[in-house]
């Protein structure tokens, strides 16, 4: 997340980590006030708020950066996926 999302929505989804960080941060110029990104209520796909922020470089690990992730709370397990017939789907590319 190299820039701020001023409004920014990014609730109620299960994120999944691969090999690399939930989210990376790191300033850019010029240097502004703090900005928070507001992932709150999500699936992280655990339930320890350590493990989470550990796979989370933002402000609170790096000096001199004034980007940081709000994650907490969060959700207890995987959101439920929305269900749709094929025929709804192909719906959503009709003109």
């Amino acid at each position: 997340m190299p820039y701020p999302c001023n409004g920014m929505v990014f609730v109620n989804n299960s994120l999944s980590r691969g090999s690399g960080y939930f989210a990376k941060t790191n300033d850019y110029y010029p240097v502004t006030p703090p900005v928070y990104f507001h992932l709150e209520n999500n699936y992280w796909g655990t339930t320890d708020a350590d493990e989470i922020a550990t796979y989370i470089i933002d402000g609170h690990d790096l000096p001199n950066v004034n980007m940081f992730v709000i994650f907490e709370p969060f959700l207890s397990g995987p959101v439920r996926t929305e269900q749709k017939t094929w025929s709804e789907v192909k719906g959503l590319f009709r003109e």
